[in-house]
């Protein structure tokens, strides 16, 4: 799989990406997809057009950047302890949400623990299995706040860079419950970019936040825009009507990569897809049909 840096490379995605030759000073960006987000709670967004979005919106206490290494995002420094079960993080201050409100510890503890919770409406069935190491959260102080884990747990630090476990206002999720994400006045972060508008199904616009605690967004406005059919997607991009094109048709690669207006932008993923067999049919139930389509796939010895 190849992925593509998008604007901060805050965001990588599972695709190969198209854009236009010059972009790089343009005050507005459009990315053109085949459907909308579904949700943009980072606790329930289960999908590549969320992820995408949310990715701009939120922040989490360690990120990766675009070539793979885990660095700070809102921690400003972290501590493990001997036996390897607690890691203790210090934040930022003056860290601001979208509504203006102040990032703190406790802030922390009430994001994990309703990730964490059975009741919450999480889909990211896969973080959250890995997320029940953590037993504890427990605020220090203002800015601090410690994590520990059952055991020690060698990804730890992949698990809080997840998106899934990006750190939201307590006061929003409690006031719009299953409904968090799912409009603008509930959907509120700390990211380089806020919303400021949703169309269901037609576009998300999102605009730098004044206030971002990180390098400013180069670009003023960001648009996400629904085109479902690949080849409209294609014109639109080659008309100059978007900026950025992700699953367009294969056998368009070569002509794009080639236009005097459009490049292909491919980078190394560090991300996997996990493929499972429905062994309920009986030709799939065949251990010898499983391992035979296994063997049709080339991958280095």
């Amino acid at each position: 799989m190849k992925r593509i840096a998008l604007i901060l490379a805050a965001l990588l995605l599972s695709v190969t990406l198209v854009v236009p030759s010059a972009f790089a000073q343009a005050r507005q960006l459009i990315l053109a997809d085949s459907t909308d987000a579904s949700s943009l709670d980072p606790h329930v967004q289960n999908d590549g057009q969320s992820e995408q979005v949310v990715a701009m919106l939120y922040s989490t206490l360690l990120k990766f950047t675009a070539d793979g290494k885990i660095v700070a995002d809102l921690a400003e420094s972290w501590r493990v302890s001997p036996d390897k079960k607690t890691w203790t993080f210090v934040l930022k201050k003056g860290v601001k949400f979208h509504n203006g409100k102040e990032v703190t510890a406790s802030d922390v503890k009430a994001t994990y623990e309703r990730f964490m919770a059975d009741t919450a409406d999480g889909k990211r069935l896969v973080v959250k299995q890995k997320a029940k190491m953590i037993v504890k959260v427990e605020v220090l102080d203002k800015y601090t706040v410690s994590l520990t884990t059952k055991d020690p747990y060698g990804p730890m630090m992949s698990l809080l860079s997840n998106r899934s476990l990006a750190i939201m206002d307590p006061a929003v999720f409690n006031k719009h419950g299953i409904n968090t994400g799912a409009f603008v006045e509930s959907t509120v972060g700390t990211g380089p970019y806020r919303i400021v508008s949703w169309k269901k199904d037609e576009e998300i616009v999102l605009e730098r936040f004044a206030d971002y605690f990180g390098t400013p967004a180069k670009t003023q406005r960001l648009i996400f825009r629904v085109i479902p059919e690949a080849t409209s997607r294609v014109i639109a991009l080659e008309n100059g009507e978007v900026d950025f094109l992700k699953q367009f048709p294969a056998e368009d690669q070569i002509r794009l990569a080639k236009g005097p207006r459009t490049q292909v932008v491919q980078t190394p993923s560090v991300g996997s897809r996990l493929f499972r067999f429905g062994c309920d049919d009986p030709i799939i139930a065949n251990p010898k049909v499983r391992q035979a389509m296994l063997y049709a796939i080339d991958r280095p010895a």
